[in-house]
């Protein structure tokens, strides 16, 4: 691989780092002062993981076409990106 083409690979990595929040209990339940929650949210999917909170900079593959994570995603992202930034997976800055 040509050096312009790792660089070009590692920009596009940093690039794509972005802040995650999703506190699954919070959108089950919804807002108080909002309105209700449709019924069928609480039978959707990870529904049973009423304890998930998530509150971390990730690298996401598309930021615009790719509403969600996936643990398999990120670890293969993690090789690469600890080569350009290997206080990443440490930042416990939240």
């Amino acid at each position: 691989m040509s050096a312009a083409s790792k660089r070009q690979a590692f920009a596009g990595l940093l690039w794509s780092k972005q802040f995650y929040f999703y506190e699954l209990e919070e959108w089950l339940d919804g807002d108080p002062a909002g309105p209700p929650v449709p019924a069928n949210r609480e039978h959707g999917r990870n529904a049973d993981w009423r304890h998930l909170h998530n509150m971390d900079v990730i690298s996401m593959p598309d930021k615009w076409e790719y509403p969600w994570y996936a643990a398999w995603d990120l670890a293969f992202h993690s090789i690469p990106l600890a080569m350009v930034d290997p206080d990443l997976p440490n930042a416990n800055s939240f």
